[in-house]
């Protein structure tokens, strides 16, 4: 009869052990919803523009719960040295302080489009065998694309009407 009152302490031991996963679990999910409705990130586009190979966007990101909005521009391209996989590229623009240097190298990259000499800015590069301007970024592994001049000239107009940055 020991061995009979031993297995039914494990059965209702056992049973005990079940209901209290049960309960952890449903705090734990209610934990984790909770965390996820009061950290919620709604973002909108404020502008949108596809310039040559580039899709540009002024975004908005409202932190719900908070007073934190960041008004940011980025810029998406897939990579040029891949056509049969999608391999996107992007420039991300935070401050109005990046934002400004940005203008001021493509600028500087205008004037010498065309010419028959390599010429490098930043992340901006000219070469004598193409009119196009090489964007490369490299987060990891270098990704790139190319804009002619009358694209450089949009991308810059379209950069200059965005007023207000902060991340």
């Amino acid at each position: 009869m020991g061995n009979i009152t031993l297995s039914l302490d494990n059965f209702v031991s056992f049973g005990k052990n079940k209901i209290m996963k049960k309960i952890l679990s449903i705090l734990l999910v209610l934990c984790v919803f909770s965390t996820h409705l009061f950290s919620q990130t709604i973002k909108k586009d404020l502008d949108e523009k596809k310039i040559g190979t580039l899709n540009c966007s002024y975004k908005m990101s409202v932190k719900l719960g908070e007073s934190d909005t960041s008004f940011y521009i980025y810029c998406s391209f897939q990579n040029m040295e891949y056509t049969s996989i999608v391999d996107i590229g992007s420039i991300m623009i935070t401050s109005m302080e990046e934002k400004s240097k940005m203008v001021s190298d493509l600028k500087q990259c205008v004037k010498y489009m065309g010419s028959e000499f390599d010429f490098s800015l930043g992340q901006f590069q000219l070469y004598d065998f193409s009119k196009n301007l090489y964007i490369k970024t490299s987060s990891g592994v270098e990704k790139s694309t190319t804009l002619s001049k009358k694209n450089v000239l949009k991308w810059i107009e379209w950069l200059e009407s965005i007023k207000k940055i902060k991340f």
